[in-house]
């Protein structure tokens, strides 16, 4: 974990894909959206990366199992013994970290999440029966987003699904420069 100055809040950052927030040949940290801004934002957020122990990353199975959110609870009881709000953000494949603790943590420990081009389009997404949830969520999307799981249809899809068991807002962007 990565973490920055103490506020009112606590924020978890999932990066997407396997969770790589090193690369694998310089330790350096990677430059993904996530871990650029973490350092500048006005309240204490945490980047929470793949464990050493797991050389590939992230599988989806252990971004949906018991032992992930065993690790993140034990990350929110260290970095917040004082319960603040926690907010989970998550990217692309973390969608399936961020809904799935979402389900087991819920509102005893967070407050709300945030799924930025979250892909939401995938199998296993599609599959979690999502009705225990009863956080907040905001979803932020590109317009374009060219990753088939996280398309703006497939988000208008979910939400459709989720919308009558979860509060959910949807902020659509346009323009930028491609990835």
């Amino acid at each position: 974990a990565s973490e920055n100055k103490r506020s009112n809040y606590l924020v978890l950052l999932f990066p997407g894909s396997e969770g790589l927030i090193l690369h694998s040949k310089t330790n350096a940290l990677k430059n993904t959206s996530l871990i650029r801004i973490h350092k500048k934002l006005p309240f204490q957020a945490i980047v929470v990366g793949r464990k050493l122990s797991m050389a590939h990353g992230y599988s989806k199975e252990y971004r949906m199992s018991e032992a992930h959110t065993d690790d993140i609870r034990a990350v929110i009881e260290h970095y917040n013994p004082e319960k603040r709000p926690v907010f989970l953000v998550g990217t692309s494949r973390a969608a399936i970290s961020v809904l799935s603790l979402a389900k087991r943590l819920n509102n005893t420990f967070l407050s709300g999440a945030i799924l930025a081009n979250g892909s939401v389009g995938h199998h296993e997404v599609k599959m979690m029966n999502l009705n225990d949830i009863h956080v907040p969520f905001l979803f932020v999307n590109h317009l374009h987003d060219r990753c088939r799981s996280a398309s703006i249809g497939k988000l208008r899809d979910f939400i459709a699904r989720i919308h009558d068991t979860i509060i959910t807002t949807l902020v659509v962007v346009d323009g930028g420069k491609p990835a």
